[in-house]
């Protein structure tokens, strides 16, 4: 007799039933997140052993052993998308998530649809898993677990457990590589201090280093956080958004550009220009101490006066808050710029409506520190809110996608600012323009941009510096 009969003697196994458990295990849990990976490109395990250990659970006959089994699937679930989520967004908070949520039916309705699209697949997932798990009995459940648990040691026996991003591409339990990471940054979920010195570097350190050894700084200051705008990895890549730009290199005391590294999301990328910090919480409105030595504050003790302008509602991400305290006397959001037309990102003005506004507060002879966070160049970079059709994927091998998206909207708000430089308003001006982060892209086309390798969320953000001669 052999060894498979004689355990099929002595062991109860349903075909049918061992199949159900392998489909609400393996198949379904998997299948919906491996259809999008395949689509946008995140990295993650073909299986995540998690949902076998929990189904497990819930096949044992005892019922709050099932109700434990199943409230262990649902969190894992959630944990898969959430650490999915966190891959593309590495410095969010688990305690953000809630108040981004928030921003959600403000967002655009692309994001919308993705995210009911998750919510459903989520839901369906978790109700056939159980229907199909409510009448197995353990042995099937434990006759799988085995099977995966024995591959899944010999695989990474063969490979060491890795802890980067790109993880062995079989299986994989999610809630360890959780463990494994809990002190990293962005799954920083201790009581730490909200506002922190930052790590990374600055594009406005000339201006910083100017006011530490008192000289003195230009009268009329612009700096613009541009939003998503990266460091392609092909030069001329650059060169052709800033082309308009750079065409106008006579109108320019000296131009200067380059990048550096950093991870964060928008509000940290201004925080990191314009007081030197970084933040464990995205929601600031609470945060009432820690932006006195912030550059608005020095400027004011100099006599400028200081604006700040963002396209979008005031209240995301506390901007109503803490640009005040930040050293901001005049601030300008989407209810009080009093202009009506609407680009796609959260509904907010588009960003070349925005340009005359700086224009005007860099009119006259006084001291002016004018700071803007620009918008419509957010994610999902909206086809609709580009009218500028100079720059050309195809000239540079971008295949269609987010990142040749990205590129044309960058092109575009360069075109728009290089419009306004002949503008007398803006004679004497100097200017820094740097990106908030680097643009979120789906899909392995993020290689596109500079990053520290292949595998890291660190990628370059890019800057330019200039100053417009007062005499041309």
């Amino acid at each position: 007799m052999s060894v498979s009969q004689s355990l099929s003697k002595n062991i109860d196994v349903d075909k049918k039933r061992l199949l159900a458990f392998v489909a609400a295990s393996i198949i379904l849990p998997n299948l919906f997140i491996f259809l999008a990976q395949l689509y946008f490109g995140f990295h993650r395990s073909y299986i995540n052993l998690d949902y076998l250990v929990a189904l497990v659970i819930a096949s044992t006959s005892h019922k709050l052993a099932r109700v434990t089994g199943i409230m262990i699937f649902i969190m894992v679930s959630i944990a898969d998308y959430v650490l999915i989520l966190l891959e593309y967004f590495p410095t969010l908070s688990l305690k953000d998530i809630p108040y981004l949520l928030g921003f959600l039916f403000s967002a655009d309705k692309v994001l919308i649809l993705l995210s009911f699209i998750v919510l459903t697949g989520l839901t369906i997932t978790i109700f056939l898993c159980c229907r199909l798990t409510r009448k197995i009995s353990i042995t099937e459940p434990l006759i799988v677990f085995s099977i995966f648990m024995f591959c899944h040691i010999v695989i990474h026996l063969a490979e060491p457990f890795d802890t980067n991003l790109i993880k062995n591409k079989i299986t994989e339990s999610r809630t360890a590589f959780f463990v494994a990471n809990k002190d990293r940054n962005f799954l920083n979920i201790l009581n730490a201090d909200v506002l922190y010195e930052s790590p990374w570097q600055s594009a406005i350190q000339p201006w910083w280093d100017a006011l530490n050894e008192g000289r003195g700084l230009n009268e009329k200051l612009l700096l613009i956080v541009a939003e998503s705008w990266g460091e392609p990895n092909n030069k001329a890549v650059q060169e052709a958004v800033l082309q308009k730009l750079k065409d106008k290199i006579d109108h320019f005391e000296f131009f200067k550009q380059g990048s550096f590294q950093f991870l964060g999301l928008t509000v940290q990328g201004e925080l990191r220009e314009l007081c030197r910090l970084d933040t464990t919480s995205l929601d600031l409105r609470e945060v009432k101490t820690g932006f006195q030595q912030c550059f608005p504050n020095q400027l004011k003790k100099l006599g400028y006066e200081t604006h700040g302008v963002h396209n979008a509602t005031n209240f995301m991400y506390g901007r109503d808050s803490w640009y005040k305290l930040a050293g901001f006397q005049k601030t300008y959001f989407k209810e009080n710029l009093g202009i009506s037309r609407q680009c796609i990102p959260f509904d907010g003005i588009c960003d070349w409506d925005i340009l005359p506004v700086l224009r005007k507060q860099l009119a006259g002879n006084e001291k002016i520190f004018s700071y803007w966070v620009t918008l419509t160049s957010h994610f999902y970079y909206a086809e609709s809110d580009i009218h500028d059709g100079r720059f050309q994927c195809a000239d540079y091998d971008i295949p269609k996608g987010d990142a040749c998206q990205n590129l044309r909207h960058q092109a575009q708000f360069f075109d728009n600012l290089a419009e306004i430089i002949d503008t007398p308003e803006m004679r004497g001006v100097e200017i820094i323009v740097v990106g908030d982060h680097v643009p979120p892209v789906f899909g392995y086309q993020d290689l596109i941009f500079k990053r520290e390798n292949p595998s890291s969320r660190k990628a370059d953000v890019a800057w330019i510096h200039f100053r417009i001669k007062l005499d041309y």
